[in-house]
């Protein structure tokens, strides 16, 4: 997928400084299927991701955007 390889996707895939706290629905559909598709070819993407707080923070995010 294309849009893993650019920056605005290394920025939300390692949430640092909380880039995923300003995510857009979009970012965040692109997230989701980014690991996904890595957990595909590399098992244990999805629980890294869950390890480290990114799937939470995208929960969080999402759940903000729904109540706006």
């Amino acid at each position: 997928m294309e849009w893993s390889r650019q920056p605005e996707a290394w920025l939300l895939m390692r949430d640092n400084g909380g880039a995923l706290s300003n995510a857009t629905v979009e970012q965040i559909a692109n997230v989701i299927t980014t690991l996904v598709r890595a957990d595909r070819f590399s098992e244990g993407t999805l629980a890294r991701s869950f390890e480290t707080g990114t799937l939470h923070a995208l929960a969080e995010r999402a759940e903000t955007l729904l109540a706006i």
